[in-house]
């Protein structure tokens, strides 16, 4: 889709959206939609964010790398937002992080 169209966006998520950080994680394939009941907003370029996120970038693809397992893609950022303050979410070596401590 990022190929085809020439935009991506990121959504920032917090703590609280460990589900639906999962719906994304590439094991649920079996889900067609996976923005199916999701509150959703967009930004400059149309691309879909999730609501309720820490920030949103917007961004348009201009250099796209392969690599043996993967492709990187490099992009500009055309817009910005920030959302709901929370701690954020951290995925690491298969498992959830915490970045911040709460004290």
């Amino acid at each position: 889709m990022i190929q085809q169209s020439g935009f991506f966006g990121i959504t920032l998520f917090g703590e609280k959206q460990k589900e639906i950080s999962d719906l994304f994680d590439g094991y649920n394939k079996a889900i067609q939609d996976h923005f199916d009941e999701l509150k959703i907003l967009t930004l400059t370029s149309g691309v879909p964010y999730i609501k309720g996120g820490l920030a949103y970038l917007d961004c348009k693809a201009y250099h796209r790398r392969d690599m043996p397992k993967s492709i990187v893609i490099v992009g500009e950022v055309l817009d910005g937002r920030l959302g709901e303050a929370a701690l954020p979410l951290a995925y690491l070596n298969r498992e959830y992080v915490r970045l911040i401590s709460q004290e």
